[in-house]
């Protein structure tokens, strides 16, 4: 969390001052880091995004293609997912489908059918490529899940990030320990000052929102 100045303290202490926040309330500050209140103390939650475009580095291998494959950090769904590759968009579900790609010592095996293409397994390939070339993937609209964790006073901070962009898409919030979903965060979060938690004392700013606005 972050340090508490002296000056900032003097702002929050005209505020509220209050040992606990049992409203679950979601602010997003001007660094656009997001403050959820309300949680248990110490408590993990997992936060996923959805609808966020996510850009990988690949490398081609020596026959000149890529292979994606779903992995728990990048799930992809061939049947409903969409890639960008050189300025150029591929619905997976509209690719043409052929039997998979092998590279066996430089030499390729398979049948090469369009720039990407998929297997019945679900694999995507992306073909045409200058051997061990450097590229880059974007995934349109992916499932990103990452985890944090709430300090004494039931506050955790949502740090933004070009990996986990607070701005775009969908976040949805779930305890780590049960499974429980405690909502969605809104479509729009009140712009604020994130609560400050020291000595187990929580501090709000004046105006700080008091109902739950999670969705």
């Amino acid at each position: 969390m972050k340090k508490l100045s002296s000056l900032m303290l003097a702002g929050l202490v005209c505020g509220s001052i209050i040992p606990s926040v049992s409203a679950q309330i979601a602010v997003i500050e001007d660094d656009n880091d997001i403050y959820l209140s309300g949680l248990g103390s110490y408590q993990q939650v997992e936060v996923t995004y959805e609808g966020v475009p996510k850009t990988s580095k690949k490398s081609a291998n020596e026959c000149g293609y890529i292979r994606l494959s779903s992995t728990t950090s990048t799930p992809l769904n061939p049947a409903t997912d969409s890639i960008t590759f050189n300025g150029t968009n591929y619905l997976l579900a509209s690719v043409p489908l052929s039997g998979s790609l092998k590279c066996t010592n430089g030499v390729l095996n398979g049948n090469v059918v369009g720039t990407v293409q998929k297997d019945a397994d679900d694999r995507v390939y992306i073909t045409g490529l200058t051997p061990f070339g450097d590229y880059e993937v974007s995934f349109d609209s992916i499932f990103t899940t990452r985890k944090v964790k709430a300090n004494t006073c039931g506050i955790a901070r949502i740090s933004h990030s070009d990996k986990y962009n607070n701005t775009a898409g969908t976040m949805t919030i779930k305890d780590v320990q049960t499974g429980a979903s405690l909502g969605v965060l809104p479509a729009t979060i009140p712009n604020a000052v994130g609560p400050i938690c020291k000595k187990g004392q929580t501090f709000l700013p004046d105006g700080y929102p008091s109902a739950n606005n999670l969705q």
